[in-house]
């Protein structure tokens, strides 16, 4: 993922499924363990944990001075198994 973006968290989106930004921002920091999928043309899948050990599934947009983050929720347990058996520090 290179250096740190800014985090740009559409509010309303994530607030639906009960994360707060301050969890999202958690998961995107540089070297947290994550897995990462591309979905499509500048949009990427990530699950990553929160410091508080919440699984996060996520979608972003990765623009070139910011990642825009517009979806955000608990990851299911096949995506929690994902993540603990390809998850890597990015």
């Amino acid at each position: 993922m290179g250096p740190m973006k800014k985090v740009v968290v559409h509010r309303d989106n994530i607030a639906k499924h009960g994360i707060s930004e301050k969890e999202v921002e958690q998961c995107l920091q540089p070297g947290r363990r994550k897995y990462r999928r591309k979905e499509r043309r500048d949009v990427y899948r990530i699950i990553s944990q929160t410091f508080a050990g919440r699984y996060l599934e996520m979608l972003y947009l990765n623009e070139p001075t910011e990642l825009f983050v517009f979806h955000a929720r608990d990851a299911k347990p096949w995506e929690v198994n994902l993540f603990k058996r390809r998850g890597k520090r990015l």
